[in-house]
């Protein structure tokens, strides 16, 4: 799942596409890993949570 501080973007974002990237390459290595946040700038950000 992908959630946004900032408004609903109707296609996902680069930031919400590298949370992803980083979830999927660092979650085998880091099992304790559950979710990424990567800050767009010092008020938004992009976290990714798989269900």
């Amino acid at each position: 799942m992908v959630r946004r501080r900032a408004r609903e973007a109707k296609s996902p974002t680069s930031a919400e596409h590298l949370a992803r990237w980083i979830f999927d390459r660092w979650a085998g290595e880091f099992p304790e890993l559950t979710v990424v946040r990567v800050s767009e700038t010092p008020k938004t950000w992009a976290v990714y949570q798989p269900e």
